[in-house]
């Protein structure tokens, strides 16, 4: 299974649209907030399922602040971040992740892209759509073993790969 990770697109369609793009063919994708308006533009192109929170610029949205799902057998947890308070440390988030005994959690709003396990937990950022240094991740699922990677868009190569 492959899985497309998207945050802070910001209005930023065209850009979205490309990244979901240079994905390739993947199996689901998660938008992890600040672009809730973007979805339809997202629902238009790409006809997989879609689970997608609310970040802290997705005013008047009835999207969730936090998703829980289970792919392949990996709990997965999917949050904007501003709940959890990321931008000052990850230590919440991995705490919540624990209670809640998901293995693999994906987070935006820092606009930062990173990929990291800390406590046994994969957490993922796939960095902000819209920004500066515009980037998504894809989530390989097979045989039990889950592989990360972050991309620029626009770059061919990956720029982590674990």
């Amino acid at each position: 299974m492959r899985i497309g990770v998207v945050s802070d697109s910001h209005g930023s369609r065209e850009r979205l649209l490309r990244a979901i793009q240079e994905m390739g063919k993947i199996d689901w994708l998660f938008h992890l907030g600040d672009g809730a308006r973007d979805l339809t533009a997202v629902a238009a192109a790409y006809d997989g399922p879609i689970t997608a929170v609310r970040g802290n610029q997705d005013f008047a949205h009835d999207l969730p602040p936090l998703a829980e799902l289970t792919l392949e057998g990996q709990r997965i947890l999917l949050t904007h971040g501003h709940t959890h308070h990321v931008k000052g440390g990850l230590a919440p988030l991995i705490g919540y992740a624990r209670e809640r005994g998901a293995r693999i959690v994906c987070y935006g709003h820092t606009h930062r892209a990173d990929c990291s396990v800390l406590s046994g937990i994969l957490l993922v950022n796939p960095g902000s759509i819209a920004g500066a240094r515009p980037g998504y991740a894809v989530l390989r699922i097979q045989g039990g073993k889950v592989t990360p990677s972050l991309h620029a868009l626009g770059e061919a190569a990956d720029r982590y790969d674990a």
